[in-house]
């Protein structure tokens, strides 16, 4: 009897997420329908990408004039889970010549994100690049890739934008995050990281029907990658950052709007490691834009230099949490290998 009970319950709390889920869908002023069709991948033959035309004499040709009519709009956006060095690149970005840093480092507008409400202006007076500069802008908000209705509102905005995602380790990323928190008080105490792991992987695989070896549906992904039972507010938010490395499910899902060229795919350790002046000339490159020796920008410039071994780590990292947290991610990661015909030795 107490058995059923609990699934009952359980149940009812899933079905009760999924609703509220829905609902806030039905509310987003982008009308975004949460239905998902690899096969209606959007015909962008005949969208010609401004940016690409290298006369930047002709200012028109970074901006389209069907959204603003003071600003250009942005050139390209930064995507990636939290601590994988966006911020970085941010700043690396802002440094070159041609390319003036938004205002703010993480816009949160699309998707119904914290400032949407506050409209268009707002968003490209922060922005910042008026038509008649000879700058390209770029919005730098990296979980918009996991928000499930920017990908379609973008597409209908700036269907021609091109869009850089960071991948890191999914299991150094998770133990970077959870530090993070530690060092910004948001954890107060150590716990039993162990336990939680257990817990939230069996809440996702009840939630999402998980078997090994299977695909999810996009649908199911989005709709129970945040759903964590029995975990209070900050635990659950915290945990629930282990499925924000569950990438593939993310750009399948932006596949369906953008073809797969508007992206550049890069690493982690590419970006922040030894051939970060490589990285960072392959990105102009794919932006159209001219080379620049960003090292020497970075030596001039103490605080920007990154060494990721002075990280100081004050959450312990438990070797049975690694071996976990590897072997939940390795089965989906094979998923996301075959997806971008790409090899990821992160296991």
């Amino acid at each position: 009897t107490n058995t059923n009970t609990n699934t009952n319950t359980n149940t009812s709390k899933i079905n009760n997420h999924n609703n509220q889920y829905n609902n806030h869908n039905n509310k987003s002023k982008s009308n975004f329908n949460f239905q998902f069709d690899i096969n209606n991948l959007n015909d962008q033959k005949n969208c010609l990408n401004k940016n690409n035309n290298n006369d930047n004499n002709n200012n028109d040709n970074n901006c389209s004039k069907n959204y603003s009519n003071r600003f250009c709009d942005p050139a390209f956006f930064v995507l990636g889970a939290t601590k994988t060095a966006t911020t970085y690149l941010y700043w690396l970005l802002g440094q070159h010549p041609q390319i003036r840093a938004p205002k703010r480092k993480e816009m949160l507008y699309w998707g119904d994100e914290p400032f949407f409400n506050k409209g268009k202006n707002w968003y490209f007076r922060n922005l910042g690049n008026i038509r008649t500069s000879k700058f390209v802008s770029f919005d730098s908000t990296p979980h918009y890739i996991r928000n499930p209705l920017v990908p379609k509102q973008l597409n209908e905005f700036f269907p021609c934008s091109k869009f850089i995602l960071i991948l890191r380790q999914p299991t150094q990323r998770w133990y970077s995050y959870y530090n993070f928190k530690f060092l910004q008080g948001g954890i107060t105490k150590m716990i039993n990281s162990t336990d939680f792991i257990i817990k939230s992987i069996k809440n996702f695989n009840r939630c999402t029907n998980y078997q090994i070896g299977k695909q999810l549906s996009i649908e199911q992904y989005f709709k129970c990658c945040e759903y964590n039972l029995n975990l209070n507010y900050l635990m659950s938010k915290i945990f629930s950052e282990m499925f924000y490395s569950l990438y593939y499910y993310q750009l399948m899902h932006w596949f369906q709007f953008f073809k797969r060229d508007q992206f550049m795919i890069i690493e982690f350790n590419e970006i922040t490691g030894p051939q970060t002046n490589q990285t960072f000339s392959k990105i102009l490159k794919f932006l159209n834009l001219q080379d620049f020796d960003i090292n020497q920008v970075i030596n001039q410039n103490v605080s920007a230099r990154r060494n990721n071994n002075r990280v100081e780590y004050v959450v312990p990292v438990i070797e049975q949490d690694i071996k976990i947290l590897n072997h939940f991610y390795q089965s989906h990661t094979i998923f996301l290998e075959k997806l971008l015909k790409t090899k990821y030795n992160w296991f």
